[in-house]
C-alpha cells in the first residue's frame, strides 16, 4: 500500500510539474525595446540596460546603440574609468523566456567578466542579475526591465 502511495503522490507532483511549465510558458516575450536599472537606482540612470528583442526571439542592440547594455549600479567602477556594461555579442538568444549570457565586456578591462541573465515574468516585463567578476571585483546587481520604456 506504500507502493502505491508513492506512485500517486509521483504522478501528482509530476503533473503539478507540467502544469506550472505550461502556466510559464504560457506567454511569448514581446518583441520591442526594453529598458531597465538597477532595483533602488530611479528610472534613468548611467547604468540603464537596453536591448531590442525581435520577433525571432534575439536580443540585438537598439538601433542607435551599437552594443546591448546590461543594466548595472557601476559599484565596480571607482577608479575604473573604462568599466562598461556593454556586452560583446551582437544578439543572445532567448530560450524558454529566458536569456543567459556570460563573456568579457565589449570596452574595458580583458581581466572582468560580465555575466548577465534574466527571465521573463510575463509578456512585457523581465526580472534579472548583472554580475561583475574579475579586475579586484565581484559583484551583482539586480534589475528590471520593461518594453515599452518608461518615459
Amino acid at each position: 500500500m506504500t507502493s502505491r502511495r508513492f506512485s500517486i503522490a509521483l504522478v501528482a507532483l509530476a503533473a503539478a510539474i507540467a502544469a506550472s511549465a505550461g502556466i510559464a510558458l504560457a506567454f511569448a516575450p514581446s518583441p520591442g525595446t526594453y529598458q531597465g536599472t538597477v532595483n533602488g537606482t530611479g528610472t534613468h540612470n548611467e547604468g540603464e540596460g537596453y536591448f531590442r528583442l525581435t520577433g525571432a526571439g534575439r536580443m540585438v542592440p537598439i538601433p542607435t546603440l551599437l552594443n546591448i547594455h546590461a543594466p548595472t549600479d557601476f559599484i565596480c567602477k571607482p577608479g575604473d574609468p573604462s568599466a562598461s556594461n556593454l556586452i560583446r555579442p551582437k544578439r543572445i538568444a532567448v530560450k524558454g523566456g529566458a536569456f543567459d549570457y556570460k563573456g568579457t565586456p565589449a570596452l574595458g578591462p580583458s581581466s572582468r567578466t560580465i555575466h548577465f541573465k534574466g527571465h521573463w515574468t510575463n509578456a512585457s516585463h523581465l526580472v534579472g542579475s548583472t554580475r561583475t567578476t574579475g579586475g579586484g571585483c565581484n559583484h551583482v546587481a539586480r534589475w528590471k526591465m520593461q518594453t515599452p520604456p518608461p518615459p
